[in-house]
C-alpha cells in the first residue's frame, strides 16, 4: 500500500512539474510600439500576413461601404509592412498606372499584395479592370495586367470591382456589380 502512494505521489509531482509550466506558456502576446497619427491616412485597414510579416493598408478616406463616398477621386493610398517584431519595415504609397484610372481593390494573392485597378472611358463607354503584384518591397513588379475590356454605359465609383479571396488566399477572382441604365 505504501509503494502505490509513492508511486502516485511520484505521479503527481511529475505532472504538476514538467507538464503544468508547458500549459502556462503556451501562448504569448506581443505588442507593437504605438502607430504614428497619420492625419493624412487616419483610416486603416489589416490586409492579412505572409512569412515576412504584416501588410496594413491606411487610406485618407473611410474604407467602409456607407455613404461617405465624398472625394473618393480624391482617395490616397498607404501601404505598410510590419515584420514579426512588430516593427514598421516599410511605409509605401500606391500610385496609379495609367492617368485616370481608380483603385478598386487591395488584397494579398499567396504572399504578394496585388492591386485591382479600374479604368473607365466615357468616350468609348468602357470599362479595363487591371491587376497589378507589389514586390516584397511595396514597389509594382513589371506591369499591370489586364483583366477584362467590356462594354458599359455608366461606370462610377460606388460600384468598383472586388476581389473575392479563396480561403487559403491562394487563388483570387474578380467580380463586378453591374449597373442599371435607369439610375
Amino acid at each position: 500500500m505504501l509503494y502505490k502512494m509513492r508511486r502516485i505521489s511520484w505521479m503527481v509531482i511529475f505532472f504538476c512539474g514538467c507538464l503544468l509550466p508547458r500549459m502556462g506558456h503556451s501562448q504569448t502576446l506581443q505588442w507593437s510600439a504605438p502607430l504614428t497619427e497619420d492625419k493624412k491616412f487616419p483610416f486603416l485597414r489589416i490586409l492579412g500576413s505572409t512569412d515576412e510579416g504584416y501588410f496594413l493598408l491606411r487610406s485618407n478616406i473611410t474604407f467602409g461601404n456607407d455613404d461617405t463616398h465624398w472625394g473618393f477621386r480624391s482617395r490616397k493610398y498607404l501601404l505598410q509592412m510590419m515584420g514579426e517584431d512588430l516593427r514598421l519595415k516599410y511605409s509605401q504609397p500606391l500610385t496609379l498606372p495609367y492617368e485616370d484610372c481608380r483603385i478598386a481593390d487591395v488584397g494579398i494573392v499567396g504572399s504578394q499584395v496585388a492591386v485591382l485597378y479600374s479604368l473607365f472611358d466615357r468616350q468609348k463607354k468602357m470599362v479595363q479592370l487591371f491587376v497589378q503584384k507589389l514586390g516584397h518591397d511595396g514597389v509594382p513588379a513589371g506591369n499591370p495586367v489586364r483583366l477584362i475590356e467590356t462594354a458599359a454605359s455608366k461606370f462610377d465609383d460606388d460600384t468598383q470591382p472586388d476581389f473575392i479571396f479563396s480561403h487559403d488566399e491562394s487563388l483570387v477572382a474578380c467580380a463586378m456589380r453591374s449597373v442599371n441604365k435607369e439610375n
